[in-house]
């Protein structure tokens, strides 16, 4: 019966052995670290600075809004206990059009970030939705025009997203 016993034993040893090492290796699989730099959250910006100064100047143009401020922001993705990442968003607002709908405005608007390649959904009364890739763009009609553009969490290590979340917003600068 003591042989038996030990048997047990080892065996029990043995699939422990092989059961913790198996989920230390499922926990490191796939969770590639975080870069430790701010190289991410660098592309996000400049993705969306290409967008400030590209499309949306000539959606802007297209719907007759003019630009009369805007702020960008920095905040942490996921829990202030756990971040894993940087979330950016602007916020810009422009004067209505004095000569066209919104409906009108808003439809010209998406024709022009359609033909940039962004996935229009059918603006609805007064709002348009817009995606491409990991930004999302909304417009908001009214007395004036309020635009955000969000982007996804841009992974970065603990102490890069706290930098980030730290710094005051900033102004959006309305040139090409």
């Amino acid at each position: 019966m003591t042989r038996r016993a030990t048997g047990r034993g080892a065996l029990l040893a043995l699939v422990l052995t092989l059961g913790l090492g198996g989920l230390g290796a499922l926990a490191g699989c796939g969770t590639d670290e975080a870069p430790d730099d701010d190289s991410t959250v660098d592309d996000l910006v400049q993705r969306m600075d290409a967008t400030i100064g590209g499309p949306l100047h000539d959606a802007a143009d297209a719907g007759g809004i003019a630009f009369t401020s805007g702020t960008r922001r920095m905040t942490i993705c996921g829990e202030d206990y756990a971040p894993v990442g940087v979330s950016v968003g602007n916020i810009m607002k422009f004067q209505a059009p004095a000569d066209l709908p919104d409906e009108e405005a808003l439809r010209a608007i998406g024709d022009v970030l359609t033909g940039d390649g962004w996935q229009v959904e059918q603006p609805t009364g007064e709002r348009l939705d817009a995606t491409k890739d990991d930004l999302t763009l909304s417009v908001q009609a009214g007395v004036a025009y309020v635009v955000n553009l969000d982007g996804e969490c841009a992974e970065t290590s603990e102490e890069v997203a706290k930098s980030h979340d730290e710094r005051p917003s900033e102004k959006i600068v309305w040139d090409r």
